[in-house]
């Protein structure tokens, strides 16, 4: 083999070691990636009765979003299962005290993964424990199914059988109850012949009970017209009487006025007048009495008056009553 040879055989050789050794430095990066090698995390922890879908690798998702995954499954001393999570650091800041984790399933026959559901406390710590909730499966579904319809099912048993009795109390209320339609039936047609009877007596009765009506409401109409115009008459009548009134009580009013003040006025005029009266009766009964006592003729058996004698006072005149 020549030198040259030799060379390009070194060379092919020195390039696949090479390329191995890129490849494999590839593959590890990958893989280191994949694990979360170079990714800081923080470890949390769990208790589960069974270890049932548990299993190392399975993914850990908060709010549909990949955060981590389960880096162990063991038993511990009271055979109850110890599962590890390995969560990226990043997101410590949404999980606070009172997280939780639930087993999920994607669709029926999809793959199990873990569900944190984050709590409102504090940033949780390193390897903090938390309270875990089993998905029950197809299985426990089935089973709580089934506990639930077996009641149901055995309360309709019951009762299709106590339909079936012919002694129970639905077959008695079927009973009744056709007796009841039975009733109702007859009343129906009672019903019927009442309405049709009511409908001939309306068709014969009720146009001349309207003519009758009407005539009645028109004579009111009319009497209403009547009555009004009769007021409105009366009314003129009470308001011209009520001006005469008014206006004859003033006349009366102004006369007794007229009254007093002319009584005030002529009060000292009688009186003076029947003073100069008084005197000049009283001077004519002394001219009498004077004529008869020096008279030549008096007769003899005529009684002298007496000269002395008091004269008869005329009784005083009464002044006129004063009105209001």
């Amino acid at each position: 083999m020549t030198a040259s040879a030799t060379g390009k055989h070194r060379y092919r050789v020195a390039l696949f070691l090479f390329g191995s050794a890129g490849l494999l430095l590839l593959l590890l990066g990958g893989l280191a990636h994949e694990q979360g090698w170079f990714t800081p995390t923080i470890d949390l922890r769990f208790q589960a009765d069974s270890a049932n879908e548990l299993r190392p690798g399975m993914q850990v998702r908060l709010s549909g979003v990949p955060i981590g995954k389960v880096s162990d499954v063991q038993l511990d001393d009271t055979a109850r299962v110890q599962v590890s999570l390995q969560i990226d650091a990043d997101y410590q800041r949404f999980l606070g005290a009172g997280t939780r984790a639930i087993k999920a399933r994607d669709g029926m026959f999809g793959d199990s993964y873990i569900v944190l559901v984050a709590g409102s406390g504090s940033p949780l710590k390193e390897n903090s424990e938390l309270p875990f909730e089993d998905d029950p499966g197809i299985g426990g579904v089935i089973n709580q199914l089934r506990e639930k319809l077996l009641p149901v099912l055995d309360n309709l048993q019951q009762f299709t059988a106590t339909l079936n009795d012919p002694n129970g109390d639905w077959q008695q209320i079927a009973s009744e109850t056709r007796g009841l339609l039975q009733e109702m039936r007859q009343s129906r047609q009672q019903l019927d012949q009442m309405l049709a009877n009511v409908n001939q007596l309306t068709g014969k009765q009720l146009p001349k009970t309207l003519a009758e009506t009407e005539a009645s409401l028109q004579s009111i109409r009319t009497l209403a017209g009547n009555a009004d115009q009769r007021l409105a008459e009366i009314s003129a009548g009470l308001q011209t009487t009520l001006g005469n009134l008014d206006q004859s009580g003033k006349d009366a009013s102004l006369a007794l006025q007229s009254l007093q003040q002319l009584l005030a006025e002529t009060r000292p005029q009688l009186a003076t007048v029947l003073q100069d009266t008084e005197a000049l009766l009283k001077n004519a009964n002394t001219t009498v009495d004077n004529m008869q006592t020096h008279w030549p003729f008096t007769p003899s058996d005529d009684k002298q008056a007496p000269r002395n004698a008091p004269e008869k006072e005329s009784p005083p005149v009464p002044a006129p009553a004063h009105s209001p």
